[in-house]
């Protein structure tokens, strides 16, 4: 008997496809209470490993998650300490239409659930999508947040990105570029037309659609153009920055410690002309100093911030965080 007790080891054997599968039994087959309006349902799977038994497959891991979305069934996923795939987490959370975060340790575990019923509670409006129909002006487009996408079947170009649920007064952010072709001559003209569509979930249920031409001025006048907005080019600087992160953890991660630093570098700078918070430039240039010291734990923080950025919610929880305090 102690023999077999001490052949039980406690790596290898994280199964998520089976936990997210009990997950989504129990919620497809929850009886329907008529009394009421219809309950939120999500799987929100806490993990500290890699997918390394049941359904291994990441793709087959995403496409359980897109399915159970359409079915009106979200997942949030938690990465707790750092032995898990952060990119997996993400890609399953994106998927479902949830939310992915980094808990650090035992001691932010409350706050990290609490985020996430907290925003359960105070859902306005879920399922919210933006399709983005560019017309002839328009002649590429590229989404910059790492929303899920798809292309439309019916509309040559076009494209379907899945925001997933709105909180309270949050604000959700979508940051698009087009590159539009030559105009021969001056005045206003449509680049795209979009829809949004959302179920609300104060009061009745009902299905909402709003239609939004993207509409711009050309001027071969220099005292027509517009100051840039800055808010947009806060947004976009700040998520070229996620960029860089993402790159740098990459470069990290294999060993690339000369270009890890520059991305780093490059990410300082941006940040620095934008008036990013102090902290947030101080911990990365704790980081470029040590990067040959540097961590999972180090890289799994740099992705969460990099999540954030894109996500407009915060994603990571730990006593490091230099938000936190």
């Amino acid at each position: 008997m102690r023999q077999q007790i001490s052949n039980i080891h406690s790596r290898g054997s994280t199964n998520l496809s089976g936990g997210w599968l009990k997950g989504f039994e129990i919620l497809a087959t929850a009886p329907v209470v008529t009394a009421r309006a219809p309950a939120i349902k999500r799987i929100i799977v806490l993990t500290d490993g890699h997918a390394n038994a049941g359904i291994r497959n990441h793709e087959e891991l995403c496409t359980m998650t897109r399915g159970a979305s359409a079915q009106g069934i979200t997942t949030s996923m938690i990465g707790f300490a750092d032995g898990y795939d952060e990119t997996l987490l993400a890609a399953m959370a994106d998927a479902g239409g949830g939310n992915d975060y980094w808990c650090a340790g035992p001691d932010q575990a409350l706050n990290v659930f609490n985020q996430e019923f907290e925003g359960l509670a105070s859902v306005v409006a879920q399922n919210l999508s933006v399709e983005i129909c560019p017309t002839e002006s328009t002649a590429a487009f590229e989404v910059l947040n790492e929303y899920e996408t798809a292309n439309l079947a019916t509309v040559l170009g076009a494209q379907q990105v899945s925001i997933g649920d709105a909180c309270g007064d949050e604000v959700r952010r979508l940051v698009v570029r087009f590159t539009l072709r030559p105009r021969l001559l001056p005045g206003a003209f449509t680049i795209a037309n979009l829809t949004l569509r959302w179920a609300s979930t104060v009061g009745s249920i009902e299905l909402h659609e709003l239609s939004i031409p993207v509409v711009v001025n050309a001027t071969d006048n220099s005292a027509d153009i517009r100051e840039i907005d800055p808010v947009v080019t806060r947004e976009v600087l700040l998520l070229h920055v996620a960029g860089i992160r993402k790159a740098a953890i990459k470069a990290a991660r294999h060993g690339e410690i000369a270009v890890a630093r520059g991305l780093f570098n490059q990410a300082i700078g941006a940040l620095t002309a934008i008036g990013a918070d102090p902290r947030e430039i101080e911990e990365l240039i704790d980081l470029a100093n040590r990067l040959e010291e540097f961590t999972e734990r180090d890289m799994k923080a740099q992705y969460s911030s990099m999540r954030s950025t894109n996500k407009g919610r915060n994603r990571r929880f730990d006593p490091n965080d230099p938000f936190s305090h």
